[in-house]
């Protein structure tokens, strides 16, 4: 057996470096896919949460959990009066990481 030149190590060197890099980078799209999957399930859960708040017409700001997640619902009065509110869904992980969310208008009538 012969020893190895310097340059066939710089070469072995360099193929190593290549094949590590095009790893990290195939693990940071799966980590990046993963949390578009969470967000896309956050969406739907604070879509469907404006949607009973609009058939109930339950308007107090309140703090729910759902599942893994805790979600804030805050109204406040719209600057165009009547009877508009503006509605602030929020929805965050166990971390009390911002995971999405979702601002919309809607319509109470006072009895």
């Amino acid at each position: 057996m012969q020893a190895s030149s310097i340059l066939e190590v710089v070469i072995a060197m360099v193929i190593i470096v290549f094949v590590i890099g095009i790893a990290l980078m195939i693990l940071s799209n799966v980590l990046r896919l993963s949390l578009s999957v969470k967000q896309v399930k956050a969406n739907a859960i604070l879509q469907q949460e404006l949607i009973k708040t609009n058939q109930t017409g339950n308007v107090s700001d309140e703090i729910l959990h759902i599942n893994e997640w805790r979600m804030e619902k805050i109204f406040k009065s719209s600057n165009l009066g009547g009877s508009l509110l503006e509605a602030d869904f929020t929805l965050y992980d166990q971390n009390n990481t911002r995971i999405t969310e979702l601002k919309s208008m809607i319509i109470h009538e006072t009895k």
